[in-house]
């Protein structure tokens, strides 16, 4: 479930990212994806919210670790193909319920053009995108354990459980 955006025209890169850091620690130091285009803001937002103690996303390891592990989301034209690939399918399946307006109308106009995938007709694409870096980013968690079954206690002798409340 979205369960908070975070949007702004206002301020610049280093308010944002301070604001994003305020909305991480509310939601338990979440850990936080950030789009690195050429010539985007992706490379101050990531440092500001390094330096506040955020954790973001990374490659995951694919064994022995190498510099490229550590990188960050970088937007080319397959990563995006990818993550837009991927966001699509968990949307279409019905797993996440979008309940920001703004993201809905991106995604209803978001459009693969010449190779380029972006909003058209006029819209932007910054939402939409945002939801599916973070579809992208959770489907490297950590996951969850199944629950231990509960087991009842086994029964002495058949007793009626009723007996008590019909006295």
């Amino acid at each position: 479930r979205v369960c908070a955006v975070l949007s702004t025209n206002v301020g610049g890169e280093v308010l944002f990212a301070d604001r994003a850091a305020e909305l991480c620690f509310v939601y338990g130091k979440a850990r936080a994806l950030t789009e690195w285009n050429p010539g985007g803001a992706g490379p101050v937002i990531i440092r500001r919210l390094a330096a506040a103690g955020i954790p973001l996303w990374a490659r995951p390891s694919t064994g022995k670790p190498t510099k490229a592990d550590l990188q960050h989301w970088t937007t080319s034209h397959g990563s995006k193909e990818d993550a837009y690939a991927h966001a699509r399918q968990v949307v279409n399946a019905g797993l996440v319920e979008l309940n920001d307006a703004a993201t809905v109308r991106e995604l209803l106009h978001i459009r693969e053009v010449n190779g380029v995938i972006a909003g058209q007709d006029g819209e932007g694409d910054d939402h939409a995108t945002a939801l599916v870096l973070a579809l992208w980013n959770l489907r490297t968690l950590p996951k969850l354990a199944a629950p231990t079954p509960y087991k009842l206690p086994k029964a002495k002798a058949a007793r009626d459980l009723w007996a008590v409340t019909r006295r």
